[in-house]
């Protein structure tokens, strides 16, 4: 039986894109009930999240709140190595962009994009100098690498030519069972409501960041509006995450201001 070890400890706070593939990923290899592999997590001593322990799952706190990033990167680094080689795990899958620094493990690495190396400015400074060191050199170390589109694929092996290509691996997001059509009829009534939602609009998810690419959404349903006259208005949500401030001033001088709705972070449910 393989042990695997899989990182978790990005499960904290309001969820955004690559948090809900984390925990989804692992809430369905602890559903598989397989006899050839034992999954061991690691998540933050305060995790909340849906992750439940099962006959081949466990999860593994560790003794601080991973949401403070400094403790995260020093552990995974620097303590995470022992904690391989006193537990005697076969594998480690990083499932977000890094690997430790000293480490012999066999390890996989997931990535999810190389924004921070592509396009530095969009990111937040210590993210760019931090993924700047850690991802060229999980990259070379990693067994496997999953990439989450042919396109990441694509960029990988362009930024570093020396990784051969068999060496990577498209792994598409997977689409989970709860995301389907709600038929409540109540609870319909009661997200309009609360978000006083117009009966037709186009829907924009994600953090509230440069490289989300806002600006331009917003000029393009201007242009809809003005050009088009359609009916529909725009509704964004998610959190504020950082350099948003031109994105917001740039909204309170459009036009149409009012037909464009923040809605702020929404909870799944």
């Amino acid at each position: 039986m393989l042990h695997i070890l899989l990182n978790g400890l990005l499960l904290n706070n309001n969820y955004s894109g690559v948090q809900y593939s984390i925990e989804y990923f692992i809430d369905s290899l602890g559903q598989t009930h397989s006899t050839d592999h034992k999954f061991t997590v690691l998540v933050s001593e305060n995790y909340a999240g849906r992750l439940r322990e099962s006959e081949n799952l466990v999860l593994k706190r560790v003794n601080f709140d991973a949401t403070n990033r400094m403790k995260r990167i020093w552990f995974e680094n620097f303590i995470l190595p022992g904690f391989f080689v006193k537990k005697g795990f076969d594998l480690y899958h990083s499932l977000a962009y890094t690997l430790p620094f000293f480490s012999r493990i066999p390890s996989i690495v997931t990535i999810h994009d190389l924004i921070a190396l592509d396009f530095p400015a969009l990111c937040k400074s210590e993210t760019v100098l931090y993924y700047g060191a850690s991802i060229p050199r999980s990259l070379k170390r990693a067994r496997k690498i999953i990439a989450v589109s042919h396109t990441v694929k694509a960029d990988i092996l362009q930024r570093f030519p020396g990784i051969p290509g068999h060496k990577v691996e498209v792994v598409y997001h997977g689409l989970h069972s709860r995301f389907t059509r709600v038929k409540d009829v109540d609870k319909l009534v009661h997200v309009k409501a609360k978000y006083d939602l117009p009966n037709r609009l186009f829907l924009f998810v994600g953090n509230i960041e440069p490289k989300k690419n806002l600006t331009n959404l917003i000029k393009a349903f201007i242009q809809l509006k003005t050009e088009q006259l359609i009916p529909q208005k725009l509704l964004i949500v998610g959190a504020k995450g950082w350099k948003y401030s031109k994105l917001m001033e740039f909204w309170e001088h459009t036009p149409l201001k009012n037909e464009i709705i923040f809605g702020g972070y929404v909870e799944e449910e």
